[in-house]
């Protein structure tokens, strides 16, 4: 990203940082996310403790993108996709849901 002088400064994740923090997802609209770093990435909605779901991310993934249709109630499938997939969480459940780490 260019700062006022032209100088490209590169932006890191801290130590630390969750690597999935949607905010608040409103009916009708959708989270995305790509994922960059294999691994397994559990995560909650802040507001539905019932309402969990794991992504595994690995080179050899089944899928590159994938849609997951949130449920009011319960966990949502485990997602199995290539490194540089993008998940997207689609809320069509008449309520708001987050996609937070664990």
């Amino acid at each position: 990203m260019p700062n006022r002088r032209g100088t490209i400064l590169r932006l890191s994740v801290l130590a630390g940082a969750k690597e999935l923090d949607s905010g608040n997802i409103l009916d009708g609209t959708t989270f995305s996310h790509a994922f960059n770093t294999v691994g397994s990435f559990s995560y909650h909605c802040i507001y539905h403790a019932g309402m969990t779901g794991t992504v595994v991310v690995n080179a050899g993934g089944s899928t590159v993108d994938t849609t997951i249709n949130q449920v009011t109630s319960g966990a949502n499938p485990t997602v199995v996709c290539k490194t540089g997939g993008t998940v997207r969480w689609h809320n069509a459940t008449g309520t708001t849901h987050t996609v937070t780490s664990n």
